[in-house]
């Protein structure tokens, strides 16, 4: 028996009739095989993928209560907050008020195609709903748990729109900075309209990010801040970077003002003090 044929050295987890999961197991590297053609010959390529390390999801029975296992182990991961926020949304407050009574063994690609045909989310919604229990499924497949992912192949109907960004004119951007200049959050609509960071970024500077005196004021951003599970917390950027950006003469004078209205001297500019914000608010 060749390679291919045998698969993995490693011998596949039997999970019992109850579906529970009683040890860690960890997926050996893959052997797949894919058809070349090499002077008029075919000959089979063998392809390694990396070895995945997925955690055991324990007593598991329904849909339902492998999601939920499956959002617990994510949770223990170096996935972003924001990942986990988006997860816990789908699974939560779509997939399983609409799947969740299924039996973890009893989901069809029909039951998949079936909720894919919702009218009252966007396609481009349904595809991240997807996209979501196409991983728990894969996690299933990998813990023997089930032999295939009913979710692979199945397809969104309707195409995901793309956003349209509107943008503002000057004389709009200047009407607004102008009319915000007394509001609590005035400085932040000039530092974003003036930097173009992102509104989280921000939020998650702190007085050490700020080099406001000199010839070359700028920020450093490298964090954002997020709400998770009713917490404001901040985590690196997306592309986990640290990028210097300038700020005009105008923003870094308003930035000193602001500063000195909260009473943080400028030798307290090192300290990890927000910004924008007080206590995780603005």
């Amino acid at each position: 028996m060749s390679r291919a044929q045998a698969g993995p050295s490693q011998t596949p987890y039997a999970a019992p009739a109850d579906c529970r999961v009683a040890s860690p197991m960890v997926r050996t590297t893959a052997i797949a095989t894919k058809p070349i053609t090499n002077i008029g010959t075919r000959a089979r390529q063998p392809i390694r993928r990396r070895p995945v390390v997925v955690a055991p999801v324990q007593g598991l029975t329904s849909l339902s209560a492998f999601l939920e296992g499956w959002l617990t182990e994510q949770r223990a991961t170096n996935k972003s907050r924001n990942t986990i926020r988006g997860w816990t949304n789908h699974i939560r407050n779509h997939l399983i008020p609409h799947l969740g009574d299924l039996p973890l063994t009893g989901l069809t690609p029909r039951h998949v195609w079936e909720y894919c045909q919702r009218k009252d989310v966007s396609a481009e919604t349904l595809a991240h709903h997807k996209a979501t229990l196409r991983n728990a499924m894969n996690a299933a497949v990998v813990h023997g748990l089930v032999s295939t992912n009913p979710v692979v192949g199945v397809r969104v109907n309707g195409k995901a729109s793309k956003a349209v960004k509107t943008l503002l004119t000057r004389e709009q951007l200047t009407t607004l900075l102008d009319g915000t200049a007394d509001d609590r959050l005035g400085l932040l609509w000039q530092l974003i309209a003036m930097t173009g960071v992102r509104v989280s970024e921000a939020l998650a500077l702190t007085w050490a990010d700020a080099v406001l005196d000199g010839d070359k004021p700028h920020i450093m951003v490298h964090e954002t801040l997020v709400r998770f599970e009713g917490e404001w917390l901040t985590q690196p950027t997306k592309n986990k970077t640290r990028r210097t950006v300038p700020i005009d003469d105008v923003t870094a004078a308003s930035l000193r003002r602001h500063r000195a209205h909260q009473g943080h001297p400028v030798h307290q500019c090192r300290r990890q003090v927000p910004l924008l914000r007080r206590g995780g608010r603005l």
